[in-house]
């Protein structure tokens, strides 16, 4: 699921790979339903992908990337944005899933490729 802000925040939620697409389908509407309270929050697309490529594939399993991601269980979501901002939006949103229920959420720092 990708989502943006009218602060030029873009987020792209991916969930664990789940094999029935009921179940695909349910989750995007649970996170849809989060985001609907969201009032400068739209929401670009929403889809049950069975391959992943680039920086999806890498943050999906859990590989260095170079961006702000929040990693709780069974979801990752990264995050783009203003450069002043993204890192308290990033554990803003982390301590928001841990207040709504979450055993842990935590804000990972972009990872750089060393020159």
């Amino acid at each position: 699921m990708r989502t943006r802000t009218a602060e030029g925040l873009f987020l792209t939620l991916l969930h664990e790979r789940v094999t029935d697409r009921r179940v695909c389908q349910q989750t995007i509407e649970r996170f849809a339903g989060l985001l609907r309270t969201c009032a400068t929050c739209t929401i670009e697309s929403t889809e049950c992908a069975t391959t992943l490529a680039g920086i999806d594939k890498a943050i999906a399993e859990d590989r260095p990337v170079p961006l702000y991601t929040v990693a709780a269980e069974h979801v990752r979501i990264s995050l783009v944005g203003p450069p002043n901002t993204v890192k308290s939006d990033c554990e803003s949103i982390a301590g928001h899933m841990v207040l709504s229920g979450l055993k842990s959420a935590t804000c990972i720092y972009p990872k750089r490729n060393p020159v």
